[in-house]
């Protein structure tokens, strides 16, 4: 007998629901698509399922992947359609919070829905990569003014390859376990 389901119900660019934070492709609902416009309408699968989770006492975990595009950061010269985003900037640490706090406010009133995933990858931007990804003006000023090291602009990333490694490395995952926190 099984009494919880975790689905992924945001992955490769598309959800399951219908999401004005995501704005999913039509990879999960291919009715939108159709010549005789016979299905217009996205469909919510996941109210569905919480709807018959909720009647059989099954417990729902929703993932969500972080890959799709964050429509309000995305600019139309991100590279190849393919956008991406720093974890350590505000703005997207505020899109991610909408998106999850999207889901909650739409599905939490099922008495099946126990929570949020968020699934961690390589290939999305709830990771951090490289340690010289993410060094722009607005991150390098906040490691700045957290830290109280001041980066000459010429040498940044020899400053942060060398003397201040440890201090740039430590930051950054005190910033990112804040935001997951």
């Amino acid at each position: 007998v099984y009494n919880c389901l975790m689905l992924s119900v945001a992955a490769d660019g598309s959800a399951i629901y219908p999401s004005s934070m995501l704005q999913p492709s039509s990879l999960y609902d291919t009715g939108l698509l159709a010549a005789c416009g016979q299905d217009p309408v996205r469909k919510d699968v996941l109210e569905m399922l919480l709807r018959v989770c909720d009647r059989e006492e099954v417990r729902v975990l929703p993932t969500i992947q972080l890959t799709a595009p964050l429509p309000r950061l995305t600019t139309s010269n991100d590279a190849g359609g393919k956008a991406s985003y720093n974890l350590l900037d505000v703005r997207v640490q505020h899109e991610l919070e909408a998106v999850v706090m999207e889901v909650t406010r739409r599905y939490s009133r099922h008495a099946s829905f126990t929570g949020i995933a968020l699934q961690l990858d390589s290939r999305g931007y709830g990771m951090l990569g490289p340690l010289d990804v993410a060094m722009n003006d607005k991150v390098l000023a906040a490691f700045s003014a957290d830290t109280g090291i001041e980066l000459p602009q010429e040498t940044v990333a020899a400053a942060l390859a060398g003397g201040h490694r440890q201090a740039w490395i430590e930051w950054r995952v005190e910033q990112v376990t804040q935001f997951y926190a």
